[in-house]
């Protein structure tokens, strides 16, 4: 399944985007302004919700029992979410 920002209330985005600036803030992702390129998969729990999210060819997947189940697609900019 797809994230779809719209189905999640003001708490929530803003907790998702407080914890990626915290990321931001301690260098965590300084990489990004690299022009090399670079990946990235980032994962949050947040009122026992799972948020994702990735770019690049980075993907995130979650073993359930042995089992691969995918929790993001390729980042691809014509398949922006």
């Amino acid at each position: 399944s797809n994230f779809d920002w719209n189905t999640h209330n003001e708490e929530e985005k803003y907790d998702f985007l407080k914890n990626l600036s915290k990321l931001l803030d301690n260098g965590a992702l300084s990489f990004v302004t690299d022009k090399s390129g670079s990946t990235m998969v980032a994962a949050f729990v947040i009122h026992d919700e799972l948020w994702v999210m990735n770019t690049g060819d980075s993907r995130a997947v979650l073993s359930n029992n042995g089992k691969a189940i995918q929790l993001s697609e390729d980042a691809k900019l014509n398949n922006i979410r």
